[in-house]
């Protein structure tokens, strides 16, 4: 009984049960339900936060800052495709993990570059970029059972040629 509380309420959720502070942290307008602040759930099992809708709805969560989203995950009302989307323009795609105890930039889709993709950097400048930042940096090509590593040119311009290049320090070098 949230809807219009006037006092603090007790909420259960399995065998939990938590006192909620109605007047301070929940509204509810008859179709949504708000949170201010920290929603944390605690189980000794998986947490799974479900979204549904029916089939000709969109479902997804977005994400905001005060009263301004700035993105969403989720499905569209139409078709399967699982959509991420950043709303900043020209915000990036941002992959970050922990490598050793070191937070490292894993890939960056820059948004603002026509979608170029970093791997090792956060500034892309071709298409695809993979750096690493010291050792040998390798593109593996592996196909397990038949069939055979390819690396395919393609030019759909007439007189072309595929081109393997090789600087060094910034310096055109020989193969």
């Amino acid at each position: 009984a949230l809807n219009n509380a006037t006092a603090n309420e007790l909420v259960t959720v399995g065998s939990t049960t938590t006192e909620l502070d109605a007047e301070a942290n929940l509204t509810f307008d008859g179709s949504t339900l708000a949170v201010t602040g920290a929603i944390t759930a605690s189980t000794a099992t998986d947490q799974i936060l479900t979204l549904n809708s029916s089939d000709s709805n969109a479902v997804y969560m977005a994400l905001a800052r005060g009263d301004t989203r700035k993105g969403y995950l989720g499905f569209a009302s139409a078709g399967d495709d699982f959509t991420i989307f950043n709303e900043i323009s020209d915000g990036d795609f941002v992959i970050k993990g922990n490598d050793g105890g070191s937070t490292i930039t894993a890939m960056t889709i820059d948004m603002s570059a026509g979608g170029k993709v970093g791997i090792g950097t956060t500034s892309p400048e071709q298409l695809l970029h993979i750096r690493k930042s010291s050792g040998n940096a390798m593109l593996l090509l592996e196909s397990v059972t038949g069939g055979d590593p390819e690396l395919l040119f393609n030019s759909e311009a007439s007189n072309r040629s595929g081109i393997i290049r090789f600087l060094d320090n910034g310096a055109a070098a020989g193969i």
